[in-house]
């Protein structure tokens, strides 16, 4: 019961891994809604400011729309310069605007203006709840704080019939707001789970475990970035898949590949190794010396064939200043043809010395 507690309160209902595999979705959610809501934000506090010197009635304002018009500005431009390259911005922003236009509604609703009943900040309650993805503990949180804030303040410059409607509404529309909030949040947050899964079968090799085509054509702008020195590529194509899918079945032919694979994720790691055809590998070794990889792919090479399967490898190394992913990758699969070439024409000696 307690673990389903914390997992409702702290992670929308998800458990913490599944959680944590969605952070990049709510930060990018949070960010876009960030931007867009403070932009506006600014055009319509600048438009009410500008207002002030036109219309008695809002001149007490004046004040207040200049320091949340500025305000609103400085957001938008840290969003839009700064969050996108520095994720861990991006709560930050949530909490400054979340204060921003709170602390707005309250002081136009109370400080200001105590003759009228409150509008802005009882639309805060309800609005930000819902455009902003967070957990419920801190919904409840934020908008309990601002709440007690706002009640207070209406306690010192409130009377009468109006005091007590804006106290009635603070609450019910705080707890309308953080419901709201945590449903639409659960909602979107198990939406961008379920685009991570489909992500994830959409570029991942269910047989093999490996990153796919569909992944290796996805990353090879960004592979250059992992090396600062040199990059490696090494083209492995799998020997006999076809003979032994014909006579052995298909589940044997997938075995060999499940094989190779463990054993390219063994000496190669997972996160630059993909399967990208039927029995083809390509793998990426970013920084490595080639006397090091030449070890590593002569003991792949060995375990491979202490379980009597056989692959044609191709390796070619480049220093990062003259990379071409092109040129790499092709020199690599033209030396894979020739060792696989050498393969068969051994293979078609030992037989005719067999013959003799």
């Amino acid at each position: 019961m307690l673990t389903k507690v914390k997992k409702f309160l702290f992670y929308s209902g998800l458990d913490k891994e599944s959680h944590h595999m969605v952070k990049s979705y709510v930060s990018q959610s949070n960010r876009a809604t960030v931007g867009l809501v403070s932009g506006c934000a600014t055009i319509l506090i600048a438009a009410m400011f500008i207002s002030t010197f036109f219309v008695e009635g809002v001149v007490s304002n004046r004040t207040v729309y200049m320091s949340g018009m500025i305000l609103s500005f400085v957001i938008f431009l840290i969003s839009m310069l700064y969050a996108r390259e520095h994720s861990w911005i991006t709560m930050p922003l949530v909490y400054a605007s979340s204060f921003i236009f709170y602390t707005y509604g309250i002081i136009i609703g109370t400080v200001t203006d105590p003759g009228q009943k409150t509008v802005t900040f009882i639309v805060m309650l309800v609005f930000l709840p819902v455009i902003f993805i967070d957990n419920p503990m801190r919904l409840f949180a934020v908008n309990a704080v601002y709440i007690v804030v706002f009640i207070k303040l209406c306690f010192r410059y409130k009377t009468g019939a109006i005091l007590q409607n804006d106290v009635i509404d603070a609450i019910a529309f705080g707890v309308l707001g953080l419901i709201s909030g945590i449903v639409i949040n659960r909602m979107k947050i198990r939406g961008y789970m379920n685009e991570c899964k489909l992500q994830e079968v959409s570029r991942f090799d269910q047989l093999t475990q490996m990153n796919n085509r569909n992944s290796y054509e996805l990353s090879l702008e960004e592979i250059p970035d992992h090396a600062e020195c040199s990059l490696a590529c090494i083209y492995v194509d799998v020997n006999g898949l076809h003979e032994l899918n014909n006579t052995k079945g298909h589940d044997s032919g997938d075995e060999m590949l499940k094989y190779v694979a463990g054993c390219i994720k063994t000496y190669f790691g997972e996160d630059l190794s993909f399967r990208i055809g039927g029995d083809e590998f390509i793998i990426f070794v970013p920084d490595t010396e080639r006397k090091e990889l030449e070890n590593r792919l002569d003991k792949m090479i060995r375990d491979i064939e202490k379980a009597n399967y056989h692959v044609a490898t191709g390796m070619e190394i480049i220093k990062t200043k003259y990379l071409s992913m092109n040129g790499l990758i092709k020199s690599a699969e033209i030396k894979m043809y020739q060792n696989k070439k050498q393969f068969y024409k051994d293979r078609a000696n030992d037989r005719r010395n067999d013959f003799d």
